[in-house]
């Protein structure tokens, strides 16, 4: 009897060499999820952070459109004296029409009669400047357009930036402040 019992007491004792193959395998799959929960994660918080982005692009270009606007409606009182109305359309003077489908070069050299349905897909070009013209520039996702409503000494200005299913719009009151009389 006793002889069993010190048999017993040495095999409880004996150490094991290295993991078994079960240990490993279960190891491995616990790692694996582990892994791929935080690749996961990861990946949202990408996504998330290029979203952010397109966002804040998005808000600078329509703030930039009401600034184009805004510089065309003080050009206009620079050379007819008038914010929203340009007898004859003198040089450098740009008619602001009732119904709001007019479109704005980056030039500023000229503004052109768009549909407000049709929104203008934006370019970058080499300087990494955002613009309608499609040469030397590389295409965006960004489609951009804007209405003007109103009438008499104030305009109200609605502009629409879209890309990728998501749409912002800034809107902003422009007056004739200082129209001559």
């Amino acid at each position: 009897m006793r002889k069993k019992n010190k048999n017993n007491k040495q095999k409880m004792f004996v150490r094991k060499k290295g993991f078994m193959m079960i240990e490993a395998v279960f190891s491995i799959f616990i790692t694996g999820i582990a892994l791929v929960a935080f690749l996961n994660v990861l990946g949202i918080m990408y996504k998330a952070e290029f979203n952010k982005r397109d966002y804040v692009i998005a808000t600078n270009l329509a703030q930039e459109e009401i600034e184009l606007v805004r510089n065309i409606r003080d050009n206009n009182w620079k050379t007819s004296g008038k914010a929203f109305d340009c007898p004859g359309d003198p040089l450098g003077c740009h008619v602001f029409p009732s119904n709001g489908n007019l479109c704005i070069d980056y030039s500023m050299t000229n503004s052109i009669s768009c549909d407000t349905k049709d929104k203008r897909q934006l370019y970058i070009n080499n300087d990494e400047f955002y613009q309608y013209d499609s040469s030397n520039a590389h295409a965006t996702k960004f489609y951009r357009y804007f209405i003007l409503s109103g009438s008499g000494d104030s305009r109200i200005i609605t502009v629409s930036v879209t890309w990728d299913n998501n749409e912002i719009k800034v809107q902003d009151t422009l007056y004739a402040w200082a129209d001559a009389s």
